[in-house]
């Protein structure tokens, strides 16, 4: 051992210094701290102020002042401390260690916050047990039912004004509700329900469970309810007069409504009513038998005589029901309907810059106006049609639907399309004759149009009176099914009640006489015909198949004239 001054040496590397402080002499290594302390040093106060951090977080949090200052005042004692006594063991600083005075601060301190936390709650239980007192007693004097039960049901409270009313005494305590009751629980509600005595005394209670937590841990349930008896007696006595109102006002309606099993024959007179609609059902029947057939359907009919509808039906029953469906409405003004790419709107957005073929591929085609197909695309379709007849493996596995209002035999005799084309066309065709020459449809039509309309936007059923399909049957219908689809629509949307009330019919047929003068204004004619071709094209104003490009004028124009005709869409 060495002495040097202050110092004395160990060994050639291990120095001891010494301090005088006060009185006393102190001793301490004298060297260089190696880098593992340093770590660990860093790492433990890191982690204090990351602990005292979120002590001062949730102290904000909790927003009170008394913890936020204590959590504060601890954590700037505990770091401060060990900061000042860390500085001091490396010899940065020469004072006395603080780190025993700071933690009797932080005892002090931590002490004072249980003493506070203990009379707040005695505050906290004093001021509950006033408020059970007050509780108890409110539920005591109330003019309502109010029972106590346990986790198993069993009654274990109730009131003066129940022991009054429902003569209850200690013996009905600790049994169970059910014993007493019959509860009548409300479907989707767990809070709410009916109570009804089991006693020579019919008695009715609506009741309501609550809640009471006297602690987190501590919960009472009770049933508070009041008496209904005599509102669901006069309840019941409503009812049954409404009962037999219904009743009675139901037998009046069946003596003037359309049954569909009732069957009446005669004359298409228009005072007779006719309901055998074997037509219709036939047409039905055969759309069922051929709907999974791959030949072509040709179906013929005038201008809103169904024939898409029967299309779409023809679909519907098929095995293709699920696959692509497109419906193209044909017309002379574009030459190549099969050579070029396919961008009308579709649920198929997959077919976008595609040919129509290659968007129908798999699925169906309904070429709406056959008549108007352009030479060449009629030889295409011939060769497409040959091809899928004679193999199987085709590129294209389309089912073609036609529709026309035209006589395609005569337009073939005439040289005006391919005769070859309408021979392949017609392998099964269905002629639909104008709505005046079967009347016997129109309550077969109706009934559908009813109950589909009504299906579709979630609107009870309507009945039917004879007098309805009476006077729908004596009218002629120029734009046959599509106009009678269009009146009763109109029909629902404006009928109240149970029964199908004709919106403004005579009105509409004094409109729409058959004998109407055959000379119009200019504006009139001019007006009739562009709502013709709107029609026609599905009211597309712009574009290709649009009616702008059919009339052979621009957008702008058309859209002028249809402002000063006031054309609107329906």
């Amino acid at each position: 051992m060495f002495f040097f001054g202050d110092y004395f040496m160990y060994t050639d590397k291990i120095l001891v210094k010494s301090i005088q402080l006060a009185s006393e002499k102190y001793y301490y290594l004298k060297g260089e701290p190696q880098n593992l302390f340093f770590f660990l040093t860093t790492i433990f106060y890191l982690s204090c102020i990351y602990y005292f951090s979120r002590l001062v977080i949730r102290s904000i949090q909790s927003k009170s002042p008394r913890k936020i200052v204590i959590s504060s005042s601890v954590s700037i004692l505990f770091i401060f401390s060990n900061i000042y006594d860390v500085f001091i063991d490396i010899g940065i600083i020469q004072s006395i260690f603080l780190t025993e005075y700071a933690v009797t601060a932080i005892v002090l301190l931590l002490s004072i916050d249980l003493l506070l936390n203990f009379y707040l709650g005695y505050q906290k239980q004093t001021a509950l047990s006033v408020i059970t007192k007050s509780f108890e007693e409110m539920i005591q004097n109330i003019d309502l039912y109010v029972f106590r039960y346990d986790e198993n049901g069993n009654i274990t409270f109730f009131n003066k004004f129940s022991e009054k009313e429902l003569s209850f005494d200690d013996n009905n305590l600790h049994r169970p509700l059910e014993e007493f009751f019959t509860i009548e629980e409300k479907e989707g509600d767990d809070l709410n329900f009916r109570l009804t005595v089991k006693s020579k005394t019919y008695k009715v209670i609506e009741g309501t469970r609550v809640s009471v937590y006297l602690s987190p841990k501590n919960k009472e349930s009770y049933i508070i309810g009041y008496e209904i008896t005599q509102r669901l007696t006069h309840q019941k006595k409503l009812t049954e007069t409404l009962d037999q109102l219904q009743k009675v006002t139901k037998q009046l309606e069946e003596e003037n409504t359309f049954l569909k099993e009732t069957k009446f024959k005669g004359k298409n007179k228009p005072s007779v009513l006719v309901v055998d609609h074997n037509f219709s059902m036939s047409v039905e029947s055969e759309i069922k038998r051929i709907a999974n057939y791959k030949s072509t359907v040709l179906i013929h009919g005038n201008e809103g005589a169904g024939k898409t509808y029967i299309a779409n039906q023809i679909i519907k029953y098929g095995d293709r029901s699920e696959k692509p469906q497109i419906v193209y409405n044909c017309h002379s003004t574009l030459k190549s309907v099969f050579n070029t790419k396919y961008y009308e709107d579709s649920v198929f957005t997959q077919g976008y810059n595609k040919s129509i073929l290659d968007v129908a591929n798999g699925g169906s085609l309904v070429l709406e106006n056959i008549h108007y197909l352009s030479d060449d695309d009629q030889i295409y379709l011939l060769d497409l049609l040959k091809q899928l007849d004679e193999s199987d493996d085709q590129k294209y596995d389309v089912r073609f639907i036609a529709t026309t209002n035209q006589n395609l035999r005569k337009l073939a005799t005439e040289g005006k399309f391919n005769f070859e084309l309408y021979h392949f066309l017609s392998i099964y065709r269905i002629h639909l004759p104008d709505l005046k020459r079967r009347l016997s449809d129109i309550p077969y039509l109706v009934e559908v149009f009813v109950d589909s309309y009504c299906k579709k936007n979630n609107i009870p059923q309507f009945k039917v009176s004879i007098a309805t399909i009476k006077k729908l049957q004596a009218y002629h219908w120029p734009e046959n099914i599509k106009e009678l689809k269009y009146i009763i629509h109109r029909a629902i949307n404006n009928s109240k009640g149970k029964t199908l009330k004709l919106y403004q019919f005579d009105e509409y047929i004094e409109e729409h006489k058959e004998g109407e003068s055959q000379f119009l204004s200019l504006d009139d004619q001019e007006k009739k015909y562009i709502l013709k071709v709107l029609k026609y094209c599905n009211w597309k104003v712009s574009g290709k198949n649009s009616a702008s490009e059919l009339l052979k004028i621009n957008e702008a124009t058309l859209r002028s004239k249809m402002k000063k005709l006031d054309i609107k869409k329906v």
